[in-house]
C-alpha cells in the first residue's frame, strides 16, 4: 500500500491546531459572560475576560493543553484568597490554631498568601457554610509547606453539628509538599435534614506544622472545575461557548460527505456527568429538525450520533475510558451508505446504508457544548474538517 493510501492526499478544509497554536481562528464566535481563569505556559493561575478563550496548559509539565471548555459553576466560599479570621475562619479545636496572611508569592503570581499553623492533635481551622442536604460539594485550594520541613497531611472535613447519623460526614486527606499544588477533595452531604443547614468546612492538622493556602473553592458539582476567584461574595463563572456559523461555516463545510478529526482530553468521567451527556462537537441541532452530526457522551459511552431529518441514519459504536486528561483522538467519516468511526487508531463501527445528505441542511458547528448545554469539561486540542469520506485506514492512521 502506498503512502497516499495510507493518508490523504486532500487537504482539510479546516485545521484548528489550538494547543499549538494557542489562539482563536477568527471564523468562531466565542462567548463567555464572566471571567474565566486558565493555567499559563509558567504554570501561573492567569484570568481571562469575559468572552476571552482560555487556553490552558498542565501545572506541572507546562504542556499546552489546547482550549478549555466548562460548564457553569460558582465558588461559593466568599474570600478565596485570605483564610484567616477576618474573614469568617476560626479555631473550633481545643488545641490554639492560627492562620495569618503573610508576604509569599502566591499561585496566581501575587504577593500575599494565608500561612496556617496547627497547635497539636486535632488542630482545626474552620469556617461556617451552609449545604443542601443530599449534595455532593468539591473543595479545592493550593498549599505549599511553610516552615521549610518534610512533606505531611492535612485533612479537609464537612463537619455536621447534631447530624443524627454522625458528626463527620466525608473527609478527605491531602499531602503538603515544598512546591505550591492543587489539592481536591469532595464531601455529600446527607438527607438528614429537611432544607439547608449549617456545617463547617474544616482543615484538621494533627501537628504543630505550617503551610501556606490560597485559592480555596467550594462548588457543587460531581468534579471539581477551574479556580474562581472571591473577594467578599458568591462568584459564579459562566459557560464557554464556541461555535462557527454563515459563510464562516459554509465555505469549508461539504454537505454531501465529510471526515471530522478531534484530538481532546475531558477532566470528568463518564460515570460523573452532571446532566448524562457531554459534547465533543454537534453539526446542526437536535431541534427543530433533527439533523446533526453529533459526537455525544452518556453515562455509557462516547458515541458519534447521525441523524438526517428526525431519524438517525448510521450505528457507530463507542468508547469507553475516555477521561483522566488523557488525550484522545476520533475520526468519523460520513458519506451516503459508507459510515465510520475510528478511536486512538482503530476502527470502532462502520455502517454501509444510511441516507445523507438531508433534506435538512447543516448550517453551524459548536465546538466543546451544545448551544450552552451538555458542556464537553475538557480541553480540545485539535480539530479538523476533510471535504471528503477518507478511507478506513486514513482515519484509523490519523488517529494513531
Amino acid at each position: 500500500m502506498s503512502i497516499n493510501q495510507n493518508f490523504p492526499e486532500v487537504s482539510p478544509s479546516l485545521l484548528l491546531d489550538f494547543a499549538n497554536s494557542r489562539t482563536l481562528d477568527p471564523r468562531i464566535t466565542f462567548t463567555r459572560s464572566s471571567i474565566g481563569t486558565y493555567v499559563a505556559s509558567n504554570g501561573l493561575i492567569k484570568t481571562a475576560a469575559a468572552d476571552e478563550p482560555r487556553f490552558d496548559h498542565d501545572p506541572e509539565t507546562g504542556e499546552s493543553l489546547g482550549l478549555l471548555i466548562e460548564e457553569s459553576r460558582t465558588n461559593l466560599l466568599t474570600y478565596s484568597e485570605n483564610l484567616t479570621s477576618g474573614t469568617g475562619w476560626s479555631n473550633v479545636s481545643q488545641s490554639s490554631m492560627t492562620a495569618t496572611n503573610v508576604s509569599e508569592e502566591n499561585p496566581g503570581g501575587g504577593s500575599t498568601t494565608t500561612q496556617i499553623t496547627g497547635g497539636g492533635l486535632n488542630s482545626w481551622w474552620a469556617k461556617n457554610f451552609t449545604a443542601s442536604v443530599s449534595t455532593t460539594y468539591q473543595i479545592s485550594l493550593w498549599v505549599k509547606v511553610a516552615d521549610g520541613g518534610a512533606d505531611f497531611n492535612v485533612d479537609i472535613k464537612f463537619y455536621a453539628p447534631g447530624a443524627t447519623s454522625g458528626t463527620i460526614i466525608y473527609g478527605t486527606g491531602f499531602n503538603v509538599t515544598s512546591s505550591w499544588k492543587r489539592v481536591t477533595g469532595y464531601v455529600t452531604s446527607s438527607a438528614n435534614f429537611s432544607g439547608s443547614f449549617s456545617r463547617l468546612i474544616v482543615l484538621q492538622l494533627d501537628n504543630t506544622r505550617s503551610f501556606y493556602a490560597w485559592g480555596i473553592q467550594v462548588e457543587a458539582g460531581s468534579f471539581p472545575t477551574s479556580y474562581i476567584p472571591t473577594s467578599g461574595s458568591e462568584i459564579t463563572r459562566q459557560p464557554d461557548n464556541a461555535s462557527i456559523t454563515g459563510t464562516n461555516f459554509s465555505d469549508w463545510y461539504n454537505a454531501s460527505e465529510s471526515s471530522i478529526l478531534c484530538n481532546y482530553s475531558n477532566i470528568v468521567s463518564n460515570s460523573n456527568l452532571t446532566t448524562g451527556s457531554e459534547r465533543l462537537y454537534i453539526f446542526g441541532e437536535i431541534v427543530p429538525t433533527n439533523t446533526r452530526i453529533d459526537f455525544v457522551s452518556t453515562r455509557a459511552n462516547y458515541h458519534p450520533y447521525i441523524a438526517a431529518d428526525g431519524s438517525q441514519v448510521a450505528s457507530l459504536g463507542g468508547f469507553t475510558s475516555l477521561y483522566n486528561n488523557q488525550e484522545n483522538r476520533t475520526a468519523v467519516g460520513i458519506k451516503q451508505n459508507d459510515f465510520a468511526n475510528s478511536f486512538n487508531g482503530q476502527i470502532k463501527e462502520t455502517d454501509s446504508s444510511g441516507v445523507w445528505p438531508p433534506s435538512n441542511p447543516i448550517t453551524k458547528v459548536s465546538l466543546g457544548s451544545r448551544n450552552n448545554i451538555d458542556l464537553l469539561n475538557g480541553h480540545i486540542k485539535k480539530f479538523i474538517y476533510y471535504p471528503e469520506r477518507l478511507t478506513n485506514t486514513q482515519l484509523q492512521n490519523l488517529t494513531k
